[in-house]
């Protein structure tokens, strides 16, 4: 899933949200657009999760 630009984000940076295989978990990754570089990220939950499973249920 990706959210472009971040809806938390002053400085347009890219949310992606989907599932780490090596974490085991689903992650979120905020990055900047610039040059793709990784800003912060962290284990998802609330709503960015249930969306995310939403959109897998979906098949999207």
């Amino acid at each position: 899933m990706l959210r472009d630009p971040d809806p938390k984000s002053r400085a347009s940076y890219i949310r992606i949200i989907g599932y780490s295989a090596s974490a085991e978990f689903v992650i979120t990754v905020i990055v900047d657009p610039a040059d793709f570089s990784g800003v912060t990220a962290w284990k998802t939950r609330g709503a960015d999760l249930r969306d995310h499973l939403e959109s897998k249920e979906a098949g999207t």
